[in-house]
């Protein structure tokens, strides 16, 4: 239903099977596959309890892949510092894509996969086009600015704690929101 419903709105509708490395195997196949069926242009199995080894994901990947025709992507989690070796595996398994993160919990890390995938991928099978010079210089561009955001002032900071949204907020309410975190929207955009 959700997916319809999506799709309606937009062209391309992805399917994120949250906890997917924990779900009972048959059930998972199904939702992928109504997700398909649907009207989803990708799938996205991700592994939010981190505690899957690389062997499972891969597996998993495999049995996604053999039941669907669209693109099957992993989001491995680093809960048992494992998620670039998951990536790799579910690679080598067939996986379209992996998805990680600049910053953050349990992510898996880009820089750590960028590596890991100039290292990597000629065993693996994969090819690559990552600049990770430019990678790790946005990474450090990134945490550059995270540590400057750390100097604001204690009323910003306060202000930005204090923004509560929720379905009865007014768009005046929401551009007010958006102007504090630092956004610039142009009429249309507020709209």
């Amino acid at each position: 239903t959700l997916i319809r419903a999506a799709k309606a709105l937009c062209a391309e509708v992805e399917f994120s099977a949250l906890d997917a490395t924990r779900a009972d195997e048959e059930f998972l196949i199904a939702s992928a596959k109504e997700a398909e069926a649907c009207g989803a242009v990708a799938i996205t199995l991700c592994d939010d309890a981190g505690a899957s080894l690389p062997a499972q994901i891969g597996a998993l990947v495999s049995k996604i892949k053999a039941e669907v025709q669209i693109p099957v992507f992993v989001q491995p989690s680093d809960g048992i510092h494992m998620a670039v070796a998951s990536a790799l595996a579910a690679i080598e398994a067939g996986a379209d894509g992996v998805k990680c993160a600049m910053a953050g919990g349990d992510a898996m890390m880009t820089g750590a996969f960028a590596d890991a995938i100039r290292t990597c991928s000629a065993q693996i099978g994969a090819e690559t086009h990552l600049n990770n010079t430019k990678i790790h210089a946005g990474i450090e561009d990134m945490l550059s600015f995270l540590r400057h955001e750390a100097y604001e002032s204690e009323s910003t900071i306060s202000e930005k704690k204090n923004i509560l949204l929720d379905s009865a907020s007014t768009i005046s309410q929401v551009a007010q929101a958006a102007t504090l975190l630092g956004y610039d929207l142009s009429d249309e955009d507020i709209a």
